[in-house]
């Protein structure tokens, strides 16, 4: 496979990096978590956007050469196997709060006894909330 690499590419931000192994730009790690996996690529991102051929490697990445992150972007395979929560952009509500419930329902998990009632005042407040908008618009 190195023979289809571009050689400029020996000269990538990746290569040698004292902090990152080689496995941070892979699509997976065996026995990795999905918070696990979504920390390791963020690194590897990081370590792409300062990358000075990432113009080459892009080019590799769209003919379909490797995987893992290149040029700064994870693969859509390694990130389709991530949970939302653990790609950065929510964390996961702790049992006993009303976004808990949810959670639970999102992984086909049965609904927590703690998660059920922080929902439930939750909703019920939502609802006297609106009712009185309601009540006050009239």
């Amino acid at each position: 496979m190195t023979a289809t690499l571009d050689p400029q590419l020996v000269h990538g931000a990746c290569v040698g990096h004292p902090y990152c192994p080689p496995s941070t730009w892979d699509s997976e790690v065996h026995g990795e978590t999905d918070l696990e996996r979504a920390d390791r690529l963020r690194l590897a991102v990081a370590v792409c956007s300062r990358c000075p051929v990432a113009d080459a490697c892009l080019d590799e990445r769209n003919r379909g050469i490797g995987g893992g992150v290149r040029a700064g972007k994870p693969y859509a395979d390694a990130v389709r196997n991530m949970s939302r929560h653990s790609r950065g952009r929510l964390p996961r509500p702790a049992c006993g709060q009303p976004g808990g419930r949810a959670a639970h329902l999102r992984r086909d998990e049965d609904v927590c006894d703690p998660c059920a009632t922080a929902w439930r005042d939750w909703n019920r407040d939502r609802v006297a909330a609106q009712r009185e908008t309601t009540r006050a618009a009239s």
